[in-house]
């Protein structure tokens, strides 16, 4: 699988992950191979992803097949389309939950973090030949745990090699570096409190969201008990490529995981990944 693989050494893009900002949400565009590739693996026939199996238990919506004409995901949560460059793409605006509100709407949340969790899974599994001019940047595996208390949503990638010396490139300019800061920064803060829905004034005292250490790593934080995504949690894995983990701590719910996402998403948009 490309995913795998993409620890050993750079592989043509398969597919990117984009930040959008109106509505606040994600772009997932995927090669035309990749795309194919994805539609023929049958994710819902499969059951690869345990949340399938369990969407009945939490009340989702009845698992829509993948498709590039259709809306699809627990409910009609992907909206097929076209990129720029014509590969096909999904995008998705986040919920509101309300935390506030006498009855939160979690299962919107849970359908479409599920939701996403299928199709990172169908895309990192994909084992066709792509071609293309630009390296894969890195790949996302998120997870949902319908019943956890704590440690819900985790959420990881793998940075390849190209794109750890991309980083490294741009963010050796103090400008480039204090500029990403700020827009992550916003990007996450945005999401968060979009989702939220109520007073988050006292969850978003801290002036950065995400930071950067010598020469390419990098780190996402959202609101929670040291709720991030960077490369110093877990085991701190390099690899062979170049490139390393970002590792999940403290991703209780839908809301940071995907708060956290947006941040990812933004980094790429800030760096560019088009082909």
């Amino acid at each position: 699988m490309h995913e795998i693989n993409l620890r050993v050494r750079d592989l043509p893009s398969w597919y990117r992950v984009s930040f959008i900002d109106d509505p606040i949400g994600i772009r997932i565009a995927a090669h035309p191979a990749a795309a194919t590739s994805l539609l023929a693996q049958g994710v819902y026939e499969h059951g690869w992803y345990w949340t399938i199996e369990e969407a009945t238990a939490t009340e989702l919506p009845t698992f829509i097949p993948p498709s590039i004409n259709a809306p699809w995901g627990f409910g009609p949560l992907l909206q097929p389309g076209t990129d720029t460059d014509g590969w096909p793409c999904w995008t998705c605006a986040f919920p509101r939950v309300g935390f506030d509100d006498p009855n939160p709407d979690w299962k919107t949340a849970i359908a479409l973090a599920s939701s996403l969790a299928e199709l990172f899974h169908g895309l990192n599994a994909v084992d066709v030949p792509i071609e293309g001019s630009q390296p894969q940047a890195y790949t996302v595996s998120t997870h949902v745990r319908l019943n956890a208390m704590a440690y819900g949503a985790p959420i990881s990638a793998t940075v390849s090699g190209w794109w750890a010396a991309r980083i490294a490139d741009r963010f050796a300019d103090p400008a480039c570096e204090h500029e990403a800061i700020r827009l992550i920064t916003q990007t996450i803060h945005h999401a968060y409190a979009m989702m939220h829905g109520g007073d988050v004034t006292s969850l978003l005292l801290w002036e950065r969201a995400f930071h950067f250490t010598n020469p390419d790593k990098v780190f996402f934080i959202a609101p929670g008990n040291a709720c991030g995504l960077g490369y110093d949690y877990g085991n701190a894995r390099s690899y062979p490529s170049g490139g390393y983990e970002l590792s999940p701590h403290n991703t209780d719910h839908p809301v940071q995981q995907l708060s956290l996402l947006a941040g990812l998403a933004r980094l790429s948009s800030y760096l560019g990944q088009k082909h």
